[in-house]
């Protein structure tokens, strides 16, 4: 698709050559064909979902639910999950808003990962189970110290409730943004295909016929649900790095993380997305679709997001640094200056110098397919380390209750005798691929039953634009349709 015209080095808009059927045809064979290597793959996948499984009934039986400090590196996959797979969706509910084109053929790779969203479920069970009383410590809500029982925290069950409240509304809403924009594509499968996935086409299609009323519920149920998506989604965000990080070390406030935490999501999300697109267009033979435009513009609001990442970082730090009470300066001992030092040093490179300064501040490499897959790659794995480091790190401090829990209240040079990096077991490392795997796994299962770019979508590009000359330029004319 894309090519150059000979006039200046003038990129050619990249545009859609073929005939409304010939794309649905196309989209639909190449999106649910199945190769051998594709059951090689989600064997493999399959196989290491169950040494996951294994791992944790080894961390059970080990550590058992008494105690949460043996759980952190769950916690930090689950967190990573949270960041990366269930915050992908956004990428999708945000373009769609603006009403952007480039984002018709990357939709549906966004939206497919929110069914990583029924294992962030089922990771977050024994987490809730773990988790500490509210009672005798700060949280994020509200605690009576003189009551018992249901109604000792407010809202009531907090925090154990209304954290898997939060990333269960968040799941749930994810995979109806998946399905109502899928019910055009769903629909003409019932038509395509037989047996047990032609009976479920047309369950979930919901009569679709593609009437005007239709489209316009459908549009208006989108924007709807989107909206939902993003308050849950910064809810979700606050809630988890409130109760499942910073209210496990006992004098650690910052306001600042959870906006932190969430705008790492927003740039996790692209770079999910985008990682996702590069492995799409290759393996499903979609370069028709999925071309320089879609990577060239998503990689300029990663650069954004990045930017912004360092400074929220900044603003967090800074205030700690300058602060320099006792406490303050253990806080940094714990997850910066200290013990993870070098961690957080890796993270720091990955997630903002390599993809900001090193690949995408470059017109030439913004403006490719290879850069910015590279840059997100480089942020996905600054990601998963930033996760490890904050939430390894707030489990191993411990509550006052707790025999062997480390007091940030200790003098510096004290803290710094005790406090020590959290190496992970066999059985952390095997939960952690475990999951990895499980949700790759699940996004190959989803990548069968729907396609992987929207049919419905990409065929209305092809009433929205058009080739038009002027002077030596070519230019690509889009149409706004509403």
């Amino acid at each position: 698709m894309a090519s150059h015209n000979g006039h200046s080095g003038h990129h050619r808009p990249e545009i859609l050559t073929k005939g409304s059927k010939e794309v649905g045809d196309e989209l639909w064979d190449r999106s649910m064909g199945s190769g051998g290597r594709f059951w090689l793959i989600a064997v493999v996948l399959a196989g290491l979902l169950v040494l996951g499984v294994v791992g944790f009934l080894m961390k059970a039986g080990s550590s058992g639910f008494d105690d949460h400090r043996p759980w952190g590196y769950l916690a930090a996959v689950f967190a990573f999950l949270l960041t990366t797979s269930l915050s992908a969706p956004l990428v999708s509910v945000a373009l769609r808003m603006a009403r952007t084109h480039f984002s018709r053929p990357l939709s549906r790779v966004a939206e497919l990962w929110s069914v990583v969203g029924i294992l962030s479920i089922v990771l977050m069970i024994p987490l809730l189970i773990v988790q500490p009383s509210g009672l005798g410590r700060s949280t994020f809500w509200f605690v009576h110290e003189v009551q018992s029982g249901p109604f000792s925290t407010w809202p009531p069950g907090a925090p154990h409730v209304w954290s898997g409240l939060a990333v269960g509304f968040l799941a749930l809403t994810a995979l109806a943004i998946l399905w109502v924009g899928a019910i055009p594509d769903m629909a003409a499968g019932r038509d395509r295909v037989s047996g047990l996935r032609g009976a479920l086409y047309r369950t979930l299609s919901l009569g679709w016929r593609g009437h005007k009323r239709q489209w316009r519920v459908l549009r208006g149920a989108l924007g709807l649900l989107g909206a939902l998506y993003f308050m849950f989604l910064i809810y979700g965000h606050t809630v988890v790095s409130y109760d499942f990080a910073q209210s496990l070390v006992p004098g650690y406030k910052d306001s600042i993380f959870p906006t932190y935490h969430a705008l790492q999501g927003l740039q996790a999300a692209m770079a999910t997305v985008m990682v996702t697109l590069f492995v799409v267009r290759k393996a499903g033979r979609l370069e028709d679709y999925i071309g320089v435009t879609q990577f060239w513009s998503l990689s300029k609001i990663m650069l954004a997001s990045t930017l912004l990442w360092g400074y929220f970082w900044w603003s967090g730090f800074f205030i700690f640094w300058y602060g320099r009470t006792p406490l303050e300066q253990n806080v940094l001992h714990l997850f910066m200056t200290g013990p993870y030092k070098p961690l957080f040093f890796v993270i720091f490179t990955l997630s903002f110098l390599i993809p900001a300064f090193g690949i995408l501040i470059w017109n030439p490499m913004r403006r490719s397919i290879l850069g910015p897959t590279l840059a997100a790659t480089s942020i996905l794995a600054g990601t998963f380390l930033e996760r490890i480091r904050i939430y390894v790190a707030a489990h191993s401090v411990g509550l006052p209750d707790q025999e062997g829990h480390l007091s940030l209240h200790d003098s510096p040079a004290e803290f710094a005798r005790t406090v020590a990096v959290v190496m992970p077991e066999v059985a952390d490392v095997l939960m952690v691929v475990g999951a990895l795997a499980g949700a790759v796994l699940l996004y190959l299962i989803a990548t069968r039953i729907l396609p992987m770019v929207s049919i419905w979508e990409n065929r209305e590009t092809l009433r929205l634009q058009a080739i038009k000359p002027l002077a030596k330029l070519e230019l690509k004319i889009v149409a706004k349709p509403e």
